[in-house]
């Protein structure tokens, strides 16, 4: 006997929403390129402070560092005097191009590093 299946309507799966990020600075005067940093970095506590002071503490020899894929990841600056930051993503681009600011931005984080 051979039946015939019902016809049912798709389901559609629960979509992800992702969570939103509420600035912890309400500066608005802040710069546009700090702002994004602390969006994607700051704000979710995703700074990996501890990974590149541990870094440094370990390999205190270490002079350059060169960090693909960063996107607007700038905090090995606050530990490392030399720092190349590599991604061909757009908005990096974009990030990276306020020099002045981000230059301003890992001196007030930790005076003794060169931002170069």
């Amino acid at each position: 006997k051979i039946s015939k299946a019902k016809e049912t309507t798709p389901t559609k799966a629960p979509s992800k929403k992702r969570r939103k990020v509420v600035p912890s600075s309400t500066d608005d005067n802040e710069p546009t390129a700090i702002k994004m940093y602390n969006q994607y970095y700051k704000d979710r506590n995703y700074e990996l402070l501890q990974l590149w002071s541990a870094l440094k503490e370990k390999y205190d020899e270490i002079t350059r560092v060169l960090y693909p894929g960063s996107y607007v990841q700038i905090s090995p600056s606050f530990h490392f005097d030399y720092t190349v930051y590599v991604d061909n993503d757009a908005k990096a681009a974009k990030f990276f191009k306020h020099t002045d600011d981000i230059q301003k931005f890992i001196q007030d984080r930790n005076p003794s590093n060169e931002y170069k």
